[in-house]
């Protein structure tokens, strides 16, 4: 096979996962994780198969990564991303989620993280630990945080490794740290 056919064929998204075989608990909550390397894409070309995902998994908490929204972007696209959850659910479920974004402020259309939550935080905290990426949604919840990070990559070259290692994974790290001695964390 050639390159392009092998990782087409490797690939998965979280739409392909089904989770029927979880037995529900009234105390159970659902959180999806996904790096979705743009939200406008997958709203415009995969917004059938989100659909169906959505639908079936109704998740509680839905942790997105890469989202590639700038703050001028963020306001339309909420607005997009409203419509199509009153699409998904109809008006009086769809209004019960509520959107947290953390957008890059160093570059447009780079990085940035989104939390859809049902439930409604205590708190919710945008710190990027070191930088202005929009690399975590940091949302507390009675129980625990939830942590919705977007973790640097290292680069084709390695040239953001000692960044990564040195500095944002062990900033990242006290950062956990100091949330756990609080309460539960779940790091997505």
């Amino acid at each position: 096979k050639n390159k392009a056919t092998r990782q087409a064929s490797s690939s998965v998204r979280p739409f392909d996962f089904n989770l029927d075989d979880i037995k529900p608990h009234k105390e159970m909550l659902k959180i999806v994780s996904w790096n979705v390397n743009g939200i406008k894409s997958l709203l415009h070309k995969h917004s059938d198969s989100l659909k169906s995902y959505l639908e079936r998994e109704m998740p509680d908490l839905l942790c997105l990564q890469e989202t590639k929204i700038s703050f001028e972007k963020r306001e339309s696209m909420q607005e997009e991303l409203e419509e199509f959850y009153r699409g998904v659910f109809g008006e009086k479920e769809a209004s019960r989620y509520k959107y947290y974004w953390n957008c890059s402020s160093t570059k447009k259309g780079y990085s940035g993280t989104l939390l859809i939550s049902k439930i409604e935080p205590i708190n919710v905290d945008f710190g990027d630990v070191d930088s202005k990426e929009g690399r975590a949604v940091i949302a507390e919840f009675p129980n625990a945080f939830v942590v919705n990070t977007y973790v640097p990559n290292s680069g084709m070259k390695l040239d953001r490794l000692s960044y990564r290692t040195e500095e944002w994974d062990s900033k990242m790290r006290e950062k956990l740290e100091a949330l756990n001695k609080e309460k539960a964390v779940m790091y997505v």
